[in-house]
């Protein structure tokens, strides 16, 4: 169920506090960008999945970092749902919904495109550790000593060559305990470089007003003229919200994205049938009609021989003809396919010899 944002007034320490956090950096190290400047060109804030073969449909999906039902449903459904082949899914991240959602969403695109979705993961997979925790921390005095205690674990695990008592020095002089996006900040220095966070994140900037953060509001989806107040959220590319109706209570599922895929004629492969007894691979059209008539003789026997038809005791066939009536139709049904098997192979002796003596050498 989607997660609706309540409009509430939250203090600047609402997002508390994160231990401090010894992880190796992501993996195959990224190559750091500069913040862009106000004559470039706005970036792109959204990725397409899926697309490599083309897309019989295309959807938008919008999450907020800050969302523990977006941090679910990234982990547990995106996947599946562009796994499935014809399947294309927009992945845009809402900077809006939640004091943190700004900061994040700016790291999340502040490596380009291409590394966006590994920068969201990492975010999503450790929510717990810059988020969960965060209104226990709202008092000064308890984020102070949060920020003590990160810098001295810190000091103590960096060999003290002269680049490493530099890094620390910037990192004292960035983060302050009042900073509403301390908790941010101290989990993203586990990952990006200081001097990539001074550039991103400014330090006493809360506005963080930036080409890229305005790339982040310029496409929000909208209801009744306001941007929408929940996530995640479902559009086409137009940006209109798709119905309640076509979701599953508000969210695209790996099931409705199945049914949206087969209402645009994109079909699934069945599960492998089991093979004939018949050696041959294919069937002719004559075999296919043999198919057809022997099932036709099944469904007459399963009818003739209803269990209840016999068992009724108004019926005047007692049990000994009614087992002498299901041995006669049980002949006749044999008799049946014989007769069918005898007439199509007779055709094909007429029509297609070398078939026919194929049927009897197998």
């Amino acid at each position: 169920m989607r997660f609706i944002v309540l409009i509430i007034i939250l203090s600047p320490f609402l997002w508390g506090r994160v231990a401090p956090i010894q992880q190796p950096p992501i993996a195959a190290p990224i190559q750091e960008q500069p913040n862009m400047t106000s004559t470039q060109q706005p970036p792109e804030t959204y990725i397409t999945l899926n697309a490599q073969k083309g897309c019989s449909v295309h959807v938008a999906a919008w999450l907020s970092p800050s969302c523990t039902h977006c941090a679910e449903y990234f982990s547990a459904d995106i996947s599946k749902i562009t796994a499935m082949p014809g399947f294309c899914l927009d992945l845009h991240f809402f900077p809006h919904l939640y004091l943190l959602d700004k900061p994040v969403s700016i790291l999340i695109w502040s490596q380009g495109s291409d590394n966006a979705y590994k920068i969201a993961e990492m975010f999503f997979k450790n929510q717990s550790k810059w988020l969960d925790i965060s209104a226990s921390r709202e008092k000064q005095k308890d984020r102070e000593e949060d920020l003590q205690s990160y810098i001295k674990d810190l000091e103590s695990d960096t060999p003290k060559s002269a680049e490493e008592s530099e890094k620390i020095r910037k990192i004292k002089n960035y983060l302050v305990a009042n900073d509403p996006f301390l908790y941010v900040k101290m989990f993203a220095l586990n990952y990006f470089s200081i001097d990539h966070l001074e550039h991103y994140l400014p330090k006493g900037d809360v506005d963080l007003i930036s080409t890229l953060s305005m790339s982040l509001v310029k496409d929000l989806p909208r209801r009744d003229g306001a941007a929408v107040n929940f996530s995640p959220a479902f559009t086409n590319l137009d940006g209109q919200l798709i119905p309640d109706g076509k979701l599953s209570h508000g969210i695209l599922t790996p099931s409705v994205a199945e049914d949206m895929l087969k209402a645009a004629g994109q079909f699934f492969p069945k599960a492998e049938v089991t093979k004939s007894k018949k050696k041959f691979a294919t069937k002719s059209k004559k075999e296919i009609k043999i198919d057809d008539e022997i099932q036709y003789a099944d469904d007459d026997l399963e009818e003739d021989t209803d269990a209840e038809k016999y068992d009724d005791p108004e019926n005047d066939i007692d049990l000994e003809d009614t087992n002498q009536y299901i041995a006669n139709q049980t002949t006749e049904h044999s008799k049946k396919i014989e007769k069918i098997l005898d007439k199509v192979a007779e055709d094909m002796v007429n029509e297609d010899s070398e078939s026919y003596q194929h049927i009897l050498s197998n």
